[in-house]
């Protein structure tokens, strides 16, 4: 993650995502000011090709956030294994 700009980046597909006031992001991160949920999980699949996972894990890191890596997913999820988180949190 490039934390002074904010954004995913991949150097193998040449593309990157900034989303909005990534500015502020960054900054809220860095400064430990980010507020997440008491309750929170990230899931990226291990080839998504937007959300860098190793970017994406430290992101998380730096949160607190659990990451779990899927292990041969994409940017979209297969729908078994959302599926499976759905039902584990309703």
């Amino acid at each position: 993650m490039d934390f002074e700009r904010g954004e995913f980046s991949s150097t193998e597909t040449s593309m990157n995502f900034i989303p909005p006031k990534a500015e502020v992001l960054s900054g809220l991160i860095k400064a430990g000011k980010f507020k997440t949920p008491a309750r929170c999980e990230i899931h990226v699949g291990a080839l998504d090709w937007q959300s860098n996972p190793d970017q994406v894990s430290e992101l998380g890191r730096l949160l607190g956030i659990d990451v779990n890596v899927v292990p041969g997913g994409g940017h979209m999820l297969d729908k078994g294994y959302v599926g499976a988180l759905l039902d584990r949190w309703l």
